[in-house]
């Protein structure tokens, strides 16, 4: 994983993480970002300059996404893709808060504040 300055497009740090490549990265707006990697959910001090390797949540998900305001992490499992899917949210410790049903394949998440 690189982080780049937008600002001056250049490389401000760079974390090698174990496995086929991380996906679903999201930023939590605080300095902490989460991903999934290898069936787990990982999370990651961006001022650190190696990989933290924190297991943050021992599953994996088809999406995920996180709410700056009331500081959750949510979790979409898909199921078979055929029915109904399920969310999960999480606080910042990794505790589940709770889930809810959904329709087919959950995936993406926006918040509005």
């Amino acid at each position: 994983l690189v982080q780049i300055n937008t600002i001056t497009n250049t490389v401000e740090n760079s974390f090698d993480v174990n496995g086929n490549g991380a996906s679903s990265l999201v930023y939590d707006g605080a300095g902490t970002l989460y991903y999934s990697l290898n069936g787990q959910v990982y999370q990651q001090n961006t001022a650190n300059t190696t990989n933290d390797d924190n297991v943050f949540i021992a599953r994996s998900f088809y999406g995920l996404g996180f709410d700056t305001t009331k500081d959750h992490l949510y979790g979409s499992d898909a199921g078979d893709f055929a029915s109904d899917g399920q969310v999960f949210r999480y606080t910042t410790s990794g505790t589940v808060i709770d889930s809810f049903s959904t329709s087919v394949v959950p995936a993406n998440f926006t918040f509005v504040n």
